[in-house]
């Protein structure tokens, strides 16, 4: 039934990630915070269907089908899914976010995984299904460094694990395989 996950606004077609993880996108607009380095914008000028079509998921987002026509897909789908939340967005809002509390709790079956800078990221810490990855830690900096001596001192410091994506001589592994990001709290880059 990957016909309705597409319906519900999702795509697996990262292949950084690879093609077992499905994506939930919005405009990068609705960030808080824009990053000078933020590779979804860059998405949204290279390709002239992706800004449209994480618009029409934003507004799909502030719909009443939201939930239960995402909570449908998911459903629909038998053994392991996971979904990254935010490849490009953050959640906007308070009633948003409180949308994607109530999909995650129904569908305890579905791994969930994101980054945030949003100040509702607090409301899923009770979530067995959900790691959310925090995009700015206490101090204000980011979790993109542009050398592997900044990533080495910031995994130190921040006690995160290092993505190898793009570091040089490691191995390129996709998310899928690699799931540091579904499993750590804390997980930095170098920048790419």
């Amino acid at each position: 039934m990957k016909k309705l996950l597409r319906y519900a606004g999702l795509r697996n077609h990262n292949k950084k990630l690879g093609p077992k993880i499905w994506v939930w996108n919005l405009p990068t607009k609705v960030c808080k915070t824009q990053c000078e380095y933020c590779y979804a914008r860059k998405a949204e000028r290279l390709w002239p269907s992706v800004l449209p079509f994480r618009k029409k998921n934003l507004e799909f987002s502030k719909s009443n089908a939201f939930v239960p026509e995402m909570i449908r897909a998911l459903k629909s789908e038998k053994g392991n899914l996971t979904i990254r939340i935010h490849e490009s967005g953050d959640f906007y809002n308070l009633k948003y976010a409180e949308k994607w509390f109530e999909i995650m709790e129904t569908c305890s079956h579905v791994k969930f995984f994101g980054y945030t800078k949003s100040k509702f990221g607090y409301m899923f810490s009770s979530m067995d299904n959900f790691n959310l990855i925090e995009s700015v830690f206490p101090d204000g900096v980011h979790n993109v460094f542009n050398t592997i001596s900044e990533l080495k001192a910031g995994a130190k410091k921040y006690k995160a694990a290092i993505c190898n994506y793009g570091i040089s001589g490691k191995k390129q592994l996709k998310c899928q395989d690699c799931k540091i990001c579904m499993e750590k709290k804390r997980v930095i880059f170098l920048k790419h």
